[in-house]
C-alpha cells in the first residue's frame, strides 16, 4: 500500500513539473538570445544596487522566480539594475562568482558584494533592496 502511494506522489510531482515547464515555455519565455552575457538588463543603470541573476529555463525554481523578478522590476526598478545570465552559457561569469547552482544572485551596492545561492522569496528580495537603497515602501 505504501509503495503505491509513493508512486502516485512521484507521478503527481512529475505532472506538476511538466505542467509548469509547459506554461513557462508557452507564456513566459522571452524571445532573447540567452547565449549573450548578460542576455537581459533591466532597471536603472545609474542605481547604486546592482543585481546579477543566474538561472536557466530548465530550473524549476528559476521558472517560479523569474515572474516575481519581472514584477519587482516594474515596481522598484528605479532602485536597482538587474542583469540576467544563463549559467549554461556564461562560463566566465559563473567561474568569477562561484555559481554552483541556480538560481544564484550577486548583490553589489558599491560598498559590499553579497552572493546568495538558491531561491529567494519576494519578501527577502524586497528586504535586500530596502537595506541597500532605502526604497522600503
Amino acid at each position: 500500500m505504501m509503495r503505491k502511494q509513493q508512486k502516485q506522489m512521484v507521478g503527481a510531482l512529475i505532472m506538476w513539473v511538466a505542467l509548469l515547464l509547459l506554461v513557462y515555455f508557452l507564456l513566459g519565455s522571452d524571445d532573447v538570445d540567452r547565449r549573450k552575457c548578460p542576455y537581459k538588463v533591466a532597471g536603472n543603470s545609474q542605481a547604486n544596487l546592482s543585481i546579477k541573476y543566474f538561472g536557466n529555463p530548465y530550473c524549476i525554481w528559476c521558472i517560479i522566480l523569474e515572474p516575481k523578478l519581472k514584477k519587482l522590476e516594474e515596481q522598484k526598478g528605479n532602485s536597482f539594475v538587474i542583469s540576467y545570465y544563463d549559467n549554461r552559457y556564461c562560463n566566465e561569469e559563473v567561474k568569477k562568482y562561484g555559481v554552483v547552482a541556480v538560481p544564484f544572485f550577486v548583490f553589489n551596492d558599491s560598498i559590499k558584494e553579497v552572493r546568495h545561492p538558491g531561491y529567494l522569496e519576494d519578501a527577502d528580495l524586497r528586504s535586500i533592496i530596502c537595506q541597500a537603497t532605502g526604497d522600503c515602501a
